[in-house]
């Protein structure tokens, strides 16, 4: 039996560093990093049964920063409203501290059936400032 069919039917972990995520359903996704060449860029990987479903885009800015590039369901509307796109921001925000990054911040765009309302409503309610289409969540504060 090949890895990836034994990844699909049993659900196993598609990284050594890898995390469990739940969704509202009580299923389980891997969540892991993809880190290699930070000094500009990284990725957060979503996985279900072998399957990529989610990433998040990240760049590091020059004054220590990070610019949130690109958060994505790859399954759109099938995936949203189970926790998984919060689960993604969630786990950005602990690295991001344990890092010792001080600010996200990035830019709204819709796509995939997502309207510019629901993305600043989703934003808000993950603790971000927003104004016009720019994020922005101050990691010196929180506490989580």
């Amino acid at each position: 039996m090949s890895w990836r069919i034994f990844q699909r039917l049993f659900n196993t972990p598609p990284h050594r560093h890898a995390t469990t995520v739940t969704d509202k359903f009580g299923r389980k996704f891997w969540i892991y990093w993809d880190l290699e060449g930070f000094e500009y860029a990284a990725e957060l990987h979503l996985r279900y049964r072998g399957r990529w479903v989610g990433i998040m885009s990240l760049l590091r800015e020059k004054d220590g920063r990070i610019a949130l590039q690109d958060i994505m369901l790859l399954q759109g509307a099938k995936l949203r409203q189970r926790g998984l796109g919060k689960a993604m921001i969630q786990e950005l925000i602990r690295w991001a501290q344990a890092n010792n990054f001080k600010t996200i911040s990035g830019t709204i765009t819709p796509h995939d059936g997502s309207t510019m309302k629901y993305l600043t409503e989703w934003y808000r309610r993950q603790g971000f400032t927003v104004r016009e289409r720019q994020i922005i969540l101050e990691l010196e504060d929180r506490t989580s």
